[in-house]
């Protein structure tokens, strides 16, 4: 790996003039030539986005803009590598006095390259720096086979070294164990962090036995541990989120709040968390300070690749309660600027259509504003329509009925998308709220999971007596005429117990496999604002564009 100082870019992030100077001054001695200086965390969030950085020194602590709580450099960090946006080849280091000297040592184990306590000089500066470097050549070969696919090798060369104990190993170990969980391979994985465990009881190696062990399906193993951390250190921030998504999952959302809140105290400064809790806040109909959280969001980064144009929705829901249609026109204008330069185009034409809906409902234009809603609805029999967009939809019914606009295909779409998604706690709790005020829909919805319960009893009792043909025969019947995940999944789990007992097999999977086509991998699942983001590891493409 040809590297060296004087053909580095660098970049100083710190709220202090001064200290930015001597920062820069320092790399400059050191024969860096290109030094870029940032004193906001938005303003370094936004170039570690879109450009590419041989070296970073971010402070430690910054005041939170406008004044209040302290968040800095490790909050930034991290929601950086939780969303795979800092490149494996960029050397990040953080700088901190001794007041924050003991929150860094606590991370830099898991995900910094150096930390540096003030004051210190150029010496000491180029020589974490080189050690950092020397780390980045001595796994140059781990991360050429990742960046050229070749994962297997990958997690082979992280083996030997973990094996032999050879330089960098812990390093080493936590991303070959990161490569097995990405690629599925959670037994293998699971072994050997109980190596690992048995050396060292590392928090990060915990954790993922914990996601190990929920991915094998071993929940109440999964939570004890998970507990167990948790007590043990209540402030990691990664057991938090993970708890917070477990109770999500389980439809246990005033619990998956305390634990979001918790996290989102912890690190004040990261766009993810906060952002999820003012989303999650606003689902459960906290919409006063849902509001608040997600402006306050907006304010730390609208065009972060890390801020999900769902906050932006919510914020037009809110606009629209408080009949306020000068900021319900902004709101739908962002959104339609998000949709121009949007990855996932269905995404934000169906987020920018309830957005048109709300806003044409302001301004008495029933006509566009039940257009638009129609073109939502249209897509909910697609694969791809999920728990989001179904809250997305009904949420607009809800707005029509109060601005008492009649819609004749209204009945059928909130059964519709309550046969497809009540199934599910988790979304029976989410959707519920968005119609409770007609009581003629809400009444659908639970009409539609109790439809959804007696079918799945009725297929288990089958199943039970002996004849899973009549339970698999039942269950994907009413897959495919709801599309509901969860007599899918039902089906599956029937088959995969009693396929010795069920004749013509390959018939019967390959009629399971159209219907999980027509269902979709996302009518299961959580709005993607809640779901597991990222988790915190290495880019495996260096991909960004240079600076």
């Amino acid at each position: 790996m040809a590297w060296s100082l004087n053909s580095c870019t660098a970049l100083v992030i710190d709220p202090s003039a001064n200290s930015r100077s001597t920062l820069s001054g320092q790399l400059r001695d050191l024969g860096i030539p290109n030094v870029v200086q940032c004193s906001k965390l938005s303003d370094a969030r936004r170039r570690l986005e879109t450009g590419a950085y041989d070296l970073v020194l971010c402070e430690m602590d910054f005041p939170e803009e406008g004044g209040g709580r302290r968040h800095g450099g490790q909050d930034l960090l991290d929601e950086l590598q939780r969303a795979g946006l800092l490149p494996w080849s960029t050397i990040f280091v953080m700088v901190t006095d001794e007041r924050s000297y003991a929150k860094v040592v606590e991370a830099a184990e898991s995900s910094l390259d150096a930390y540096l306590l003030k004051p210190f000089t150029t010496q000491v500066l180029r020589e974490r720096v080189l050690n950092a470097h020397r780390r980045r050549v001595e796994l140059e070969q781990i991360y050429l086979a990742m960046d050229a696919d070749r994962m297997d090798e990958a997690v082979a060369l992280c083996r030997q070294r973990f094996e032999a104990r050879g330089l960098f190993w812990r390093y080493a170990t936590r991303l070959g164990i990161e490569l097995m969980m990405r690629q599925g391979r959670h037994e293998p994985a699971l072994a050997w962090l109980d190596e690992l465990l048995a050396l060292q009881p590392l928090a990060w190696a915990r954790l993922d036995k914990v996601r190990c062990l929920q991915a094998r399906h071993q929940a109440g193993a999964a939570m004890q541990q998970l507990k167990a951390l948790i007590e043990g250190d209540p402030g990691c921030v990664d057991a938090q989120d993970l708890l917070g998504r477990t109770w999500l999952g389980q439809g246990r959302l005033s619990d998956a709040m305390e634990a979001f809140t918790h996290a989102a105290t912890l690190t004040p400064g990261d766009l993810r968390r906060q952002q999820r809790l003012g989303m999650l806040s606003c689902y459960l109909g906290d919409w006063a300070g849902g509001t608040r959280a997600l402006e306050r969001v907006r304010a730390m980064g609208a065009t972060s690749k890390s801020f999900d144009d769902q906050s932006m929705v919510l914020l037009a829901v809110s606009c629209f309660r408080q009949r306020d249609s000068k900021a319900l026109g902004r709101a739908v204008s962002a959104l339609q600027q998000a949709q121009e330069g949007a990855g996932d185009q269905t995404r934000a034409r169906r987020q920018l259509a309830l957005g048109r809906t709300l806003d044409r409902l302001l301004q008495r234009q029933p006509e566009a504003a039940v257009a638009a809603l129609a073109e939502l609805a249209a897509d909910r029999l697609e694969p791809d329509f999920d728990l989001e967009a179904a809250w997305n939809l009904l949420t607009g019914l809800a707005a029509t009925a109060h601005e008492n606009l009649d819609l004749a295909e209204a009945p059928t779409w909130v059964r519709e998308v309550g046969l497809r998604f009540m199934g599910s706690r988790t979304a029976a709790e989410l959707l519920a709220p968005t119609v409770a005020a007609v009581p003629a829909w809400a009444e659908a919805l639970q009409a539609a999971q109790a439809e959804l319960s007696e079918t799945t009893e009725q297929a288990l009792r089958h199943s039970a007596a002996g004849d899973p043909q009549t339970a698999v025969a039942t269950l994907l019947t009413h897959a495919e005429r709801t599309l509901s995940a969860r007599m899918l999944d039902t089906a599956r789990g029937v088959i995969g117990r009693d396929a010795e007992q069920l004749g013509e097999l390959s018939v019967i999977q390959a009629r399971v496999r159209e219907v999980a086509r027509r269902v979709g991998t996302h009518a299961g699942g959580l709005p993607p604002g809640l779901g597991e983001q990222s988790r915190q590891g290495i880019r495996l493409r260096v991909d960004a564009a240079r600076v």
